[in-house]
């Protein structure tokens, strides 16, 4: 049996070693926690440069945040990187990092599968142009182009040109067109292939097996989901940019949505719009006029149009552009309700009362409608009950109330006295 002395050296001795024990994972969880935050801040910054649209300087400080600490989401945000860059290749890479460390990550699943689509389409590409290239007839040799025209050899030169002429489009073309693929890479390529190829018969290249969409979908079944779950990601984000005010960022967000879905005017019509929240005007009215050049503009782009001339002061070119949209979609409330307010800014009270009352007609449970309707019975009409029983409609159907619309409501009812309340 061990004595008392011994017992007590062991003791002490196992108290030393548990103690250094927990210094050493003490210490351990510091370093870890202090590689976090330091990668957390190269991530920090690392977002504010990609908002800017730095994407070299981003990826940069992404990767010097993965070294410190290696993370999923790291390794997407430098694939992502690379591929607003144009570099889907090295995007690949990353975003399959990231995938092995988190084969669950969504985003990073779906660029991956969106930058593979990219690759395929160059192939595709690339393919047609070589077997474009291949069905051109041969270049006329450069002696005979400098023979006299007066020799019998150049006499049938109408023949080749006839001949040539009844060629398919695509064989006459010498070189393939490079197209450029944007985040929407498939639909740009497949398209111009489509474009060029779609007089071949289906033996004469890519292009031809690629212009029907049920052949572009089997060999693109990522497409219908992918793209769409991205889009819809890279919206909301510039809507979030647009709540909290940051106007140049929404500009850029925008912008790059627009530029990688060149079919979808919304994201033009709200880059305009968030070039005139941001305060260039100049930039805003340009993007305008050029939707507007477009033909028959859709009653979205003219409404938003409108609201920009609106909020310029351009009150006569913004009465036409709500017109127009009215004409085009008599439907939408928001259109007759904003023309009839102009009207009344520019105290045009016949005509608001007019759209006013045909607009409360046609839609009695769109709010500001009624708030329009009590402005005109009281400024036009000079009737306050009729103002106070359009206010009332209004507050009922959930417009919203204020400290004036309050005392607005207060004064309408003193002097509507005994009036009969609806």
């Amino acid at each position: 049996m061990p004595s008392l002395r011994a017992t007590r050296a062991f003791a002490a001795a196992s108290l030393l070693a548990g103690a250094a024990l927990f210094a050493g994972c003490a210490e351990k969880q510091l370093q870890i926690e202090e590689q976090r935050d330091q990668a957390f801040a190269l991530f920090t910054e690392g977002q504010r440069f990609e908002a800017d649209g730095n994407y070299v300087r981003a990826k940069e400080l992404y990767l010097e945040a993965a070294q410190v600490s290696p993370r999923p989401l790291f390794y997407y945000r430098v694939g992502h990187c690379h591929y607003r860059l144009g570099n889907p290749e090295e995007a690949a890479v990353y975003y399959e990092r990231a995938l092995a460390e988190s084969p669950d990550f969504a985003l990073a699943r779906t660029e991956l599968d969106l930058v593979r689509m990219q690759l395929r389409a160059r192939e595709l590409e690339r393919q047609a142009g070589l077997e474009r290239a291949a069905a051109a007839p041969p270049a006329t040799p450069v002696a005979a182009a400098q023979q006299p025209a007066a020799q019998p050899a150049r006499q049938p030169a109408a023949e080749p040109a006839q001949t040539r002429a009844a060629e398919p489009p695509a064989a006459q073309a010498a070189a393939p067109r490079t197209t450029g693929v944007g985040l929407d890479g498939l639909r740009s390529a497949v398209e111009a292939l489509s474009t060029e190829g779609a007089d071949q018969p289906p033996a004469t290249g890519a292009a031809a097996a690629i212009s029907d969409d049920a052949a572009r979908k089997a060999l693109f079944p990522e497409l219908e989901s992918g793209a769409a779950n991205v889009a819809a990601e890279r919206r909301q984000a510039a809507l979030d940019s647009e709540r909290l005010g940051r106007w140049d960022q929404a500009v850029r967000r925008w912008r790059d949505l627009a530029g990688d879905y060149p079919g979808v005017t919304e994201y033009r019509v709200a880059q305009a719009r968030a070039l005139g929240k941001a305060g260039r005007t100049a930039a805003a009215e340009r993007e305008f006029e050029s939707l507007l050049a477009e033909p028959s503009p859709a009653p979205e782009t003219l409404f938003a149009a409108a609201n920009f001339h609106a909020a310029q002061g351009d009150d006569d070119r913004a009465l036409a552009l709500y017109r127009d949209a009215n004409a085009a979609d008599p439907s939408d409330p928001r259109f007759r309700n904003n023309l009839a307010a102009l009207l009344i800014r520019g105290e045009r009270w016949g005509e608001a009362k007019e759209v006013a009352a045909s607009l409360t007609a046609d839609a009695p449970d769109f709010a500001p409608g009624w708030l329009n309707m009590a402005l005109v019975a009281e400024n036009h009409d000079g009737d306050s009950a009729a103002a106070l029983a359009a206010l009332d409609t209004y507050l009922r159907l959930g417009g919203e109330g204020s400290e004036t619309i309050e005392r607005w409501r207060a004064r309408l009812r003193a002097e509507a006295g005994g009036a009969e309340m609806p």
